[in-house]
């Protein structure tokens, strides 16, 4: 079994397979959320979005850094997911910020170097979003409630993040420009307002190229082919 699981984690990193790699994070949610919740030392409620998110974004961190040959893929990732919730309780003033081995023991893997890690990529995240007017803290609570407004919202911006005229005047006006949109896109301007927030915040990933976070948007916007 984990010998297959770490094939289909090279195949999707080979062949780019986003399907593949859906299934896989879905597959092995109940996996994310026991690790997570060990190292919490509580069990993660699913509406719990930051750190349900943070452990989702740590699995799909370590498909994208998981090399067949160092083992277990199961057991990498744990090591991803336990580090990056650690990461997360250091910010909370929750644990001690002494050496942490299980950093380490990442950093090893593959030999990877001078990558930026996914807690610095939220925290670039954030900064770059409050240039924005948005605060990352109540973002979720801004998010439309019904998946077809979602969906609308994430093919939107799979559209939008090509048009390079209109990312520059998001970029200097920092924010959207709604008349523009609803004109260009056939997209009524009571919709625009209401996910204003949630459209810019998925944008401003591919604007500013969050790699990881993109991955991760990518793995929900998913969720609406279904």
């Amino acid at each position: 079994m984990n010998e297959e699981l770490n094939r289909l984690i090279t195949k999707i990193q080979n062949e780019k397979n986003n399907l593949l790699r859906n299934e896989i994070i879905e597959k092995y949610t109940p996996f994310i959320i026991k690790t997570a919740s060990k190292v919490l030392g509580k069990y993660i409620e699913v509406e719990n979005d930051e750190e349900l998110s943070i452990a989702l974004l740590a699995f799909n961190e370590s498909i994208n850094k998981y090399c067949e040959e160092k083992g277990s893929f199961i057991s990498f990732s744990s090591l991803v997911i336990e580090s990056r919730i650690k990461d997360y309780l250091r910010k909370l003033n929750k644990i001690e910020s002494d050496n942490d081995e299980t950093i380490e023991l990442i950093e090893d893997k593959c030999q990877v170097e001078n990558e930026v890690s996914l807690n610095d990529e939220l925290e670039r995240y954030k900064k770059v979003l409050k240039t924005y007017g948005i605060d990352f803290e109540i973002l979720a609570d801004k998010n439309p409630v019904h998946k077809n407004t979602r969906c609308k919202g994430f093919y939107l911006v799979n559209e939008m993040k090509s048009n390079k005229l209109l990312v520059d005047l998001i970029k200097m006006k920092k924010k959207l420009p709604i008349t523009n949109i609803s004109k260009q896109y056939k997209i009524s301007k009571r919709v625009l307002k209401y996910s204003k927030q949630y459209i810019l915040s998925l944008l401003i990933v591919y604007i500013y190229e969050f790699d990881e976070l993109r991955d991760y948007i990518e793995y929900i916007g998913g969720d609406c082919d279904e």
